[in-house]
């Protein structure tokens, strides 16, 4: 959840449009709730009427669904909860712990810790930084992302992950090569060759041992 945007002016400066929803001088529209009994600012990011009513809908859906304690945890203070819950083999163990190193030794700089503050875009740029791994890691990587942002979503520390729409890597189509009708004759001659030579072989094993 991200943090309520502080923004100056006088109560001239702000006009009520509806039950918790102001214009703010400039036109932005602003929602005013309140979350754990504290009163919460927070920025629309539209000039739109109608669709500022929408998202102040989607608003209060995230806020029931979500704790204000929690509002201000990080990547590696859920590293550790999530951590402790892993489970399978040594070795699956070893490659989870391995990709949520990955996630935070590699989280982009400019990008929020706080899990409330990260989106979707974030974690495109996290991928981004590793051109040179195959499909099938970035792969590994993506699923345990999304479980490590799932357990955010579970415990109420986020409504939703910001892994939601981030897609798999498709692994590089296997060139398959076929034969032409020569190659194909000389591949059956050469194995009919081999097996007639083994034929030859073993009946002269056979007369030795009669003698």
């Amino acid at each position: 959840m991200s943090k309520p945007e502080k923004t100056k002016g006088t109560k001239l400066d702000w006009v009520k449009v509806g039950p918790c929803l102001y214009r703010y001088r400039e036109g932005k529209y602003y929602a005013l709730l309140k979350q754990g009994g504290k009163q919460i600012r927070r920025s629309l990011e539209t000039h739109d009427l109608p669709l500022a009513r929408r998202k102040l809908v989607e608003l209060r859906k995230d806020l029931e669904t979500t704790d204000p304690t929690l509002a201000a945890r990080t990547l590696e203070k859920h590293a550790e909860r999530f951590l402790k819950t892993i489970t399978g083999a040594e070795s699956t163990q070893y490659i989870i712990k391995l990709n949520i190193g990955k996630l935070l030794s590699g989280w982009p700089k400019d990008a929020s810790r706080v899990l409330g503050k990260i989106r979707a875009g974030d974690c495109k740029e996290w991928i981004a930084k590793y051109p040179d791994l195959s499909a099938s890691t970035i792969n590994h990587m993506i699923t345990d992302a999304r479980r490590f942002f799932d357990m955010a979503v579970s415990d109420g520390v986020i409504p939703r992950s910001p892994m939601a729409g981030i897609t798999y890597r498709k692994p590089p189509e296997l060139t398959r090569l076929t034969p032409t009708l020569e190659q194909f004759e000389a591949i059956v001659a050469d194995l009919r060759s081999q097996k007639a030579k083994s034929l030859s072989e073993n009946e002269g094993r056979e007369i030795k041992e009669f003698c």
